[in-house]
C-alpha cells in the first residue's frame, strides 16, 4: 500500500483505524477492527473522525483506493447509463435465439445482474437424448438506475423554495418570475371569491 504523509504521521492504532474505516466507512466497526474496546468504539470513532490529521489520512487513502479501482465519476455515470438504456431485444440473435453471455454486446452485458443456466434432457423414442440449455437473464433495476441518473442530473428534488405572502406559499421557479407567479395566482383568487 503506498505511503502518504498523513498516514506516516499516525500512530499504529490510528493508522489501523483509518485503514479499516476506508473499507466500509463505518466508524464503529472500524474502531472495533482496529483494536479499540467494543464499549468505547463508538465514542473513539467519533472522536478520531473529528481530528484533521485523521480526516486527511482518510481522504488520501480513499483517493488511492478509488484510483486503484479505476472508480471515477465518469465511469460510474457510464455504468448507470448502460443500465438505464438497456434494451431486452439485444438478448436475442437474428434468428430469435437467446444469445449466450459471451455473445452480448458490452452495453447489454453491463446491464445484466445475473444469469441462470439450466440443462434439460429430452428423450425421444427411447433412443435420442437431446441436451438443451435454458438461459434466464436478470437485468439490474432500470428504475433504480433512472432514479440515480435523475438525482445526479438534479432532475428530482425534495427541497422546495418559496415565500409566504398573505398566508399563501409561493414556490420559486427558475422558469417563471415572481410577477408571473402573482399573475397566475390572481385569476384563481378572483374565481374563488
Amino acid at each position: 500500500m503506498p505511503e502518504s504523509s498523513a498516514l506516516d504521521s499516525l500512530s499504529f492504532r490510528h493508522r489501523r483505524f483509518v485503514e479499516e474505516y476506508v473499507i466500509d466507512f463505518n466508524g464503529l466497526q472500524a474502531a472495533i477492527r482496529a483494536g479499540f474496546a467494543r464499549k468505547a468504539a463508538r465514542s473513539q470513532a467519533s472522536r478520531l473522525l473529528t481530528k484533521a490529521n485523521i480526516q486527511q489520512a482518510v481522504a488520501e487513502l480513499a483517493k488511492i483506493a478509488s484510483t486503484n479501482a479505476e472508480l471515477t465519476v465518469e465511469r460510474v455515470v457510464q455504468e448507470i447509463a448502460r443500465i438505464c438504456f438497456a434494451d431486452v431485444r439485444q438478448l436475442y440473435g437474428k434468428n430469435g435465439r437467446v444469445l449466450d453471455a459471451n455473445e452480448l454486446d458490452p452495453d447489454t452485458a453491463a446491464a445484466v445482474a445475473g444469469i441462470k443456466v439450466g440443462e434439460v434432457q429430452i428423450t425421444r423414442r427411447r433412443r435420442t437424448s437431446i441436451k438443451n440449455y435454458t438461459k434466464e437473464y436478470k437485468f439490474c433495476s432500470k428504475t433504480e438506475a433512472l432514479n440515480l441518473a435523475g438525482r445526479y442530473l438534479k432532475m428530482f428534488t425534495d427541497k422546495f423554495e418559496g415565500t409566504v405572502t398573505g398566508g399563501v406559499l409561493l414556490l420559486d421557479s427558475p422558469a417563471a418570475t415572481a410577477e408571473e407567479w402573482v399573475k397566475q395566482a390572481q385569476p384563481q383568487a378572483k374565481g374563488g371569491a
